[in-house]
């Protein structure tokens, strides 16, 4: 439909679940930039093409099925709201983003599998047919993983148990190894032995140490921390938007996921950098 506004959009009734509204509220998806209000702009591409949102055209020419959107779906939007001057009716002018059913949560693994391959995606995930990586058992992916563990509970323990150090500037080699020491004893110890009984051995705990060495030790690091007032770690992400998952480091409101892969390439790098700005989003 034409907007009042200037340029074509998409209009869903939609219900008000707290009962705030006495008008008719509307869902609107703008297929073109409005032109005669300052404040609205047109809905992002990529949200229109994801949910299949029917333009003027495809409506005309008979070209549109089905709608995507369902009654009775639940939605969160991005939105920027105005009131019709004549009807009064409120409506919610679609930007940026769209959540459908975000009582059904998604993690990270689920994104990355989707993303990488869809026939994965149905066979773990859906009909669960496939368990993916989950039971690899080579003492290789065994050590690897034991490592990546490691690494991110000895620095999440570390800043809640020893925050002041890296204050301080205190942390050496040394007193590194044998804080290592001490979370492999108190965290890992049925870990290690099956790593032992495996083949794989405990070679990893070098690697661990000499990572955490580098990172306790990073001046950037260093410096992030100490112009931070407020350190959380392991705080799961707001449920409400649909993901699962918890960030490894939060420093004042600002999210840090820890990465352990050696030499990772630029499309595992632009990967991460699409899990932090979820993080960013989740965690908000």
């Amino acid at each position: 439909m034409p907007g009042k506004t200037g340029g074509d959009k998409t209009v869903y009734h939609v219900d008000d679940p707290y009962n705030d509204l006495s008008e008719e509220a509307l869902l609107s998806f703008w297929s073109e930039e409005p032109t005669k209000h300052e404040g609205l702009r047109q809905t992002a591409p990529y949200v229109r093409s994801t949910l299949e949102i029917p333009t003027k055209e495809t409506l005309e020419t008979g070209e549109y099925d089905a709608p995507s959107l369902q009654r009775g779906e639940v939605l969160h939007v991005r939105a920027i709201p105005n009131r019709h001057d004549d009807s009064g009716s409120v409506y919610l002018n679609v930007t940026s983003f769209v959540i459908r059913e975000p009582d059904t949560l998604i993690s990270k693994s689920k994104l990355r599998t989707g993303d990488r391959c869809p026939r994965e995606y149905y066979l773990r995930y859906v009909k669960r047919a496939y368990p993916g990586d989950k039971y690899n058992s080579e003492p290789y992916q065994q050590s690897n993983k034991f490592r990546g563990d490691a690494i991110h509970k000895i620095t999440e323990k570390a800043l809640v148990d020893h925050e002041e150090r890296f204050y301080q500037e205190t942390w050496d080699q040394d007193t590194i190894d044998e804080y290592c020491e001490d979370v492999f004893e108190s965290e890992f110890g049925f870990k290690q032995a099956l790593l032992v009984l495996s083949g794989a051995g405990l070679d990893g705990r070098e690697h661990v140490k000499s990572a955490v060495g580098q990172l306790f030790t990073d001046s950037e690091f260093l410096d992030r921390i100490q112009a931070t007032t407020d350190i959380e770690t392991e705080r799961f992400l707001t449920s409400e938007f649909g993901y699962a998952g918890r960030v490894d480091i939060i420093l004042d409101g600002v999210p840090y996921d820890i990465k352990t892969t050696r030499n990772p390439g630029e499309d595992l790098v632009e990967t991460h950098s699409k899990q932090v700005k979820l993080y960013l989003f989740g965690s908000s």
